[in-house]
């Protein structure tokens, strides 16, 4: 007996449901892989990161924390003083 008491035509419903079932899978992996592509542009998939500092970036960043207070004087001056030896090198 095929399809538990139903012939051919019950194989035939299991057979259409699982192709249905499979349909709904490789949709779902498709749907997913357009998303991830087009929230990340980038050919190789891997999101855009920022270009590394220059120089003036961690001069800049000093700067920004002296005028905020959040040094004084001497600490300005003194990592003013190793970030201009650690450039010059």
């Amino acid at each position: 007996m095929m399809g538990n008491g139903y012939g051919m035509a019950g194989m035939w419903l299991l057979w259409v449901w699982g192709l249905l079932i499979l349909a709904g899978i490789g949709y779902l992996v498709i749907a997913t892989a357009t998303d991830h592509r087009r929230r990340n542009p980038r050919p190789d998939g891997w999101p855009d990161h920022p270009p590394h500092p220059t120089a003036a970036a961690p001069r800049e960043l000093l700067n920004q924390r002296y005028a905020r207070g959040e040094l004084t004087t001497e600490e300005y001056t003194e990592r003013l003083r190793v970030l201009t030896e650690s450039t010059e090198r």
